[in-house]
């Protein structure tokens, strides 16, 4: 995806909400510290509380200035996640559940056994890579807070340094090589592969210290244990966070690719020729987001879901038409009505089947606020005054997003070659040009962030693909097989 640094001011309803989550996330987990000291050790509770408190207020200007920095980061990397609502709920929420889990692990297993990485693997798959690093490396400098406060300012034996060189070092590659691969087994033998070097690091460290072999060795195999233990917690919450939050993993993607879905059913039984068309449409969009350089996964789910909206009256569509056409008892403002309720349609159905809103957003703009012009034409030969195009018109929003572009350019180009005799590849470019120019001409592409080079990479995937769905093929002998011996009747035609 394109991240990009960003020094646009944010409006004041994001600026307030990103305050709120600064300080009640601060508040809940020096909550969480303060509380997590009383049960430890309520002598030493007591002395910060009683004859020391300048300590605990230093502890907590600390957290709140690595707290504030986490977000100030945010703003100027990532500032479509400090825009959204959702992204900012899943981060906080996230960021005190782990910071509890790591807690637990470090009051009853000991600092090494810590999943450090388990926030940034839920926020790497989640949110981003940049998201999930940064906020991997935050939470590790707050659990480290937690253990210097609990250890009496004092850090024995340098457990506690041990264990925030181990969480900065899982973080760090766990995020790095996380990557997005569909396979789970890859994530479980990237514990392996972080582990055994955390390992190893471990024991270098505590080598330099004089700590006995035996025990050394001990602490090492439990740091590795730590890893697996993160890969583990990460597999068994990453669905949680998934539904919870109504967001897109390489997991869901998929899982919503599978044509024994609901939806993907009531397609093929219900609308067959919708379903083949969504079928073609993601074999192009997959080809055009990796030309372009976008999700190509997305694209094909989004090109799977795009046309749901034609399920709730499939036979005013031409692909599902087996004997006649209703449109023509209709007029033409009817007619135009009923086709461009499908996108509002699906849109519905998928907030019903709680789709990813990624998905339901492509679904309503993959038309934009394209004329619908069949109907449009039809209407003039009736009309001896002029007619408002905009009547015609789909009700937009326009695309905002390259994904949404490529779904656009996609289901115009599959419909319109379909209907093409002559589908030589010089033909179906000068098609496929014309269609893109003409949403450039109506400004379709004003709200998103597509270039002229990515229109151009697009055109060329799709011919690319035309060509290798009408490639030429030999013709087959016509004679019949028996299991005897080919006969020479000829087949019949």
């Amino acid at each position: 995806m394109r991240n990009t640094f960003s020094n646009t001011p944010i409006g004041k309803r994001e600026a307030v909400r990103v305050a709120a989550t600064i300080v009640v996330g601060f508040l809940l987990c020096f909550g969480c510290i303060v509380s997590n000291l009383y049960l430890m050790d309520r002598e030493m509770y007591r002395q910060y509380m009683m004859e020391e408190p300048l300590t605990m207020v230093y502890m907590g200007l600390t957290l709140f200035f690595f707290y504030a920095l986490y977000f100030i980061y945010l703003r100027f990397t990532q500032p479509t996640v400090i825009k959204s609502r959702k992204q900012m709920l899943l981060i906080s929420v996230a960021l005190v559940f782990c910071f509890l889990i790591n807690l637990c692990f470090g009051d009853l297993a000991g600092v090494y056994c810590r999943p450090y990485a388990l926030f940034t693997l839920l926020l790497c798959l989640t949110v981003s890579k940049r998201v999930g690093v940064a906020g991997g490396l935050f939470l590790t400098l707050t659990t480290f807070l937690h253990d210097y406060l609990l250890s009496g300012l004092q850090l024995e034996g340098m457990t506690e340094t041990a264990g925030l060189l181990l969480g900065v070092f899982n973080c760090t590659l766990m995020g790095s090589f996380i990557g997005y691969s569909y396979r789970r087994v890859k994530v479980v033998l990237l514990a392996v592969f972080v582990g055994i070097p955390a390992g190893v690091l471990l024991c270098l460290y505590q080598g330099v210290f004089g700590i006995a072999l035996y025990e050394n060795l001990i602490d090492c195999a439990i740091a590795v244990g730590a890893t697996a233990i993160s890969v583990l917690l990460f597999l068994a919450f990453l669905p949680v966070f998934e539904r919870c939050f109504n967001v897109i993993t390489v997991y869901r993607l998929s899982e919503l690719t599978d044509h024994r879905r609901v939806l993907m059913q009531r397609l093929r039984s219900e609308a067959p020729g919708t379903f083949q068309h969504t079928l073609m449409v993601a074999n192009l969009a997959e080809a055009c987001a990796l030309a372009i350089g976008e999700d190509p996964a997305l694209c094909r789910v989004c090109a799977y879901y795009h046309d749901i909206g034609k399920l709730q009256n499939p036979e005013y569509f031409t692909e599902n038409q087996k004997n006649g056409n209703p449109h023509d008892q209709l007029t033409p403002e009817l007619s135009t009505n009923l086709i461009k309720k499908h996108t509002t349609d699906g849109y519905r159905l998928a907030k019903a089947y709680h789709l990813p809103d990624e998905v339901a957003d492509v679904i309503v703009q993959h038309h934009g606020t394209m004329p619908i012009k069949y109907f449009y034409y039809k209407a003039m030969k009736f009309s001896e005054t002029g007619l408002s195009m905009e009547n015609f018109c789909y009700d937009g929003p326009k695309p905002q997003t390259a994904v949404a572009a490529i779904i656009m350019i996609c289901d115009a180009s599959e419909a319109a070659v379909r209907s093409m005799k002559d589908k030589s590849s010089g033909k179906v470019e000068e098609l496929v040009r014309s269609l893109i120019e003409e949403r450039m001409d109506l400004e379709q592409f004003s709200e998103c962030d597509v270039t002229m080079r990515d229109l151009y990479l697009i055109k060329d995937a799709i011919v690319s693909n035309y060509e290798g769905f009408y490639h030429e093929r030999i013709a087959y002998p016509k004679f019949k097989m028996t299991r005897e011996a080919p006969g020479e009747e000829r087949a019949e035609d």
